[in-house]
Order: C-alpha cells, then sequence, then structure tokens
C-alpha cells in the first residue's frame, strides 16, 4: 500500500471567481425582484465557512486513487430546510470527476455535517440551498 496523503483547502479568490462558480451563483442567488432580494437573507453554516471546511476535512477520508496527483474541484449543492436541516447533496461539475468512492465518500462526509442557519425571506425560515466549492488536494508519496 502506497503512502497516501490528501489536502483540503478553501477556495481561492480565483476559483471563487471561475466561471462555473459565478453561473452557479448566479442561478441560485439572483432574484429579480429588488424587495425580495433586500428581505432575504440566505443559508450558512452556524459557524460560517470556515468552519464547515474544518468539519469536512475532520471527518474525511479520502479513498485510494490510481493517479499519482490529483486535484478534485467541486461544486457541490446543498439543499437545506427551514429548520436547518441538509437535505439533499447534488456535485453540479459532475462529469468532471467519476470515481464512485470518492464521491460516496464525499456523500458520507456531507450527510454528517452539522445544521446550518436556515435561510430567511421576509422574517420567516424557508427552504433553499447552499453551494460548497471544495476542492481537494491528493497525492501518493
Amino acid at each position: 500500500s502506497s503512502n497516501f496523503q490528501y489536502r483540503i483547502t478553501e477556495v481561492s479568490e480565483e476559483e471563487k471567481n471561475s466561471s462555473l462558480t459565478n453561473e452557479v451563483y448566479d442561478i441560485f442567488f439572483q432574484f429579480e425582484d429588488e424587495e425580495i432580494r433586500r428581505s432575504f437573507s440566505r443559508t450558512e453554516p452556524i459557524g460560517g465557512i470556515k468552519q464547515l471546511y474544518t468539519d469536512f476535512m475532520r471527518r474525511f477520508n479520502a479513498p485510494e486513487l490510481n493517479s499519482r496527483n490529483t486535484k478534485v474541484n467541486l461544486v457541490i449543492k446543498i439543499s437545506v430546510d427551514s429548520k436547518g436541516n441538509l437535505t439533499d447533496f447534488i456535485i453540479l461539475n459532475d462529469a468532471d470527476f467519476t470515481n464512485a468512492d470518492f464521491k460516496k465518500e464525499i456523500f458520507r462526509v456531507l450527510k454528517l455535517l452539522p445544521k446550518f442557519n436556515p435561510a430567511i425571506l421576509n422574517g420567516v425560515e424557508v427552504d433553499s440551498e447552499y453551494l460548497f466549492p471544495l476542492v481537494i488536494n491528493i497525492s501518493i508519496m
């Protein structure tokens, strides 16, 4: 068995500004109506994005891969209900990464993440979606 290392990193500014991320954010967070935009607050991880990455990293066990060095760059849509429960996960750029064991592990960890603060629209907690950009660098030593 080879010596296996992986590192999960926060998405860089460059990656945040990539066309995929922008396109995805545009789809989910554009409200035509200015009034709706003003009265809406997005769902977010309790403790913030840094805590979400920490929680994910602590639980993630990368499966063995054949390639020596791999960079996995994913955007995951997390459905969050009005109580803050994470109810569904979809890898939006699924075609970019096809390793089934790796996906299984990502979904296993996502299901273990703590609740989020729900989105609020006009003072009412509502179902919503959260985009989780994830970059995993893997190297086999």
